[in-house]
């Protein structure tokens, strides 16, 4: 019998918000956690059996409120988003890495 490759399935947002890729995130790791060896790893909430949640800073952060962007006032409000889940991102990729390293994970999947 072959042995079960490790994954790793990556979700910032999972545990700040429940939309898309979070959604997508949650189930697949449901569906697949009794059949794979499987590690998810999210942005937020509680850390349960083969969750690891990540330290970042989350997109609604007060601390990233009212972020600069270079943006006409037409489109300022979309770029402050993009620029606040870019730190997210950025935030949740550094925060993931020792673990990520040290947890001989064959396969790293991330949704953004």
């Amino acid at each position: 019998m072959t042995e079960k490759p490790r994954i790793a399935l990556l979700c910032s947002g999972l545990g700040h918000i429940r939309r898309g890729h979070e959604v997508f995130a949650r189930d697949l790791f449901d569906l697949l956690k009794g059949e794979l060896d499987i590690t998810l790893f999210k942005g937020g909430g509680e850390p349960l059996e083969r969750e690891v949640v990540v330290p970042n800073l989350p997109r609604n952060s007060a601390a990233l409120a009212g972020v600069h962007a270079l943006a006409s006032p037409k489109w300022m409000a979309a770029a402050q988003e993009q620029e606040q889940l870019r730190a997210e991102g950025k935030s949740f990729t550094w925060g993931a890495m020792p673990a990520l390293l040290s947890g001989g994970f064959e396969i790293v999947h991330s949704l953004e």
